[in-house]
């Protein structure tokens, strides 16, 4: 019985360093895709070029510069803020509408006015789906607050963000990475170019089966 368990627990041992290898290796091969050469050049005003646009969304609050970043983890409380507020700005009837969720929540928080909340499992799945990222300690950022009785976030007013769009200036690709270098620029209350630009900008999307997430972002 005693060599049984020890076997077990050796084959236990292994198999968590196997995990821990394969973890290890997609790192460091995930590492190396901002150096695969560029094997397609999409036009600035293609339709891929539009598809990335859509998903910066996260990176901006009230500036027409993104939240510049190599990591994740290097500014993620500024990244999950930016993120709960571009939910909420692309599905605001969405999160103001759950009704049984609200009724929780005003039962557990009888002295918070809430007028929206945004459910964690909504927030965990944007978080995978922008950043590759799972099991993100929920926690309060500038803007919002979690409530953990009820596992959702709330704010006591939506915040401002920044009404832009994006001059696009190069869109490549390689055998496992989109790039794309472009510069925000604001608008006016017509909806035409204010004049206001933000710096000039490069990000780097990684390929899924699903869609591209979002790696990093830096000055150009």
């Amino acid at each position: 019985m005693k060599k049984r368990m020890t076997c077990l627990s050796v084959l236990l041992s292994l198999a968590l360093l196997l995990t821990s290898c394969d973890r290890l290796a997609a790192f460091v091969w995930e590492e190396g895709y901002d150096q695969e050469e560029v094997s397609v050049i999409h036009g600035s005003d293609s339709d891929l070029a539009r598809t990335l646009c859509q998903r910066l969304e996260p990176l901006f609050t009230t500036s027409l510069d993104p939240i510049f970043f190599d990591r994740f983890a290097d500014e993620k409380e500024a990244l999950c803020n930016s993120l709960l507020a571009g939910m909420l700005a692309t599905d605001f009837a969405l999160y103001t509408g759950q009704t049984e969720l609200y009724e929780s929540a005003k039962a557990m928080y009888p002295e918070r006015n809430l007028y929206f909340l945004i459910p964690r499992e909504a927030f965990d799945y944007a978080l995978h789906s922008t950043f590759d990222q799972v099991n993100v300690r929920a926690f309060d950022t500038e803007y919002f607050d979690y409530l953990e009785s009820v596992e959702a976030f709330t704010a006591d007013r939506q915040p401002i963000r920044s009404e832009r769009r994006y001059t696009v200036y190069e869109c490549t690709e390689s055998e496992h990475t989109y790039r794309l270098l472009l510069r925000a620029y604001g608008l006016s209350a017509d909806g035409t170019d204010s004049g206001d630009y933000g710096e000039k900008f490069e990000v780097l999307f990684i390929k899924t089966e699903d869609e591209p997430y979002i790696k990093s972002v830096w000055k150009r």
